[in-house]
């Protein structure tokens, strides 16, 4: 920066929401758009557009389409009791910063393995089961 003056400027500024979310919540609203797909949109001011405002679906985010999105809206609720916000994903606790299982624990994963085991045996020896023998006295793979 020293170097050129004229250069990259950068300004962070933290965002603090606080504790409860704004009672009155906007979303943006287009029929057109689907759930499963990720979409890059642009949008430029325009005074032919009644809403002042002309939203494109970009072909990728670089290559903007010819095409206007239509139709969308803006739509308004306001809440009637004030809600915390959702934590992220990766809020506290993290499972992979928790001590994970010692030796000789009983967990999921060991019960799981355990059935296997025994499943194994019994395929292995059906002969023996037969016979009277238990699943535990035949031998293993």
């Amino acid at each position: 920066m020293a170097s050129d003056p004229q250069g990259a400027f950068f300004h962070v500024a933290i965002f603090e929401p606080g504790k409860f979310r704004p009672t009155i919540r906007k979303s943006f609203v287009c029929n057109v758009l689907k759930i499963a797909r990720a979409y890059s949109l642009s949008a430029e001011p325009s005074q032919y557009a009644s809403s002042g405002v002309i939203i494109r679906n970009n072909v990728f985010s670089d290559l903007a389409s010819s095409d206007t999105l239509r139709p969308w809206s803006i739509a308004e609720v306001k809440a009637t009791d004030k809600e915390t916000w959702r934590r992220g994903y990766y809020d506290k606790p993290r499972s992979w910063e928790q001590v994970g299982p010692e030796a000789g624990d009983i967990n999921e994963i060991t019960r799981k393995h355990c059935s296997i085991q025994l499943c194994r045996r019994f395929l292995a020896s059906p002969k023996a089961i037969l016979r009277g023998n238990s699943v535990s006295q035949s031998p293993g793979p």
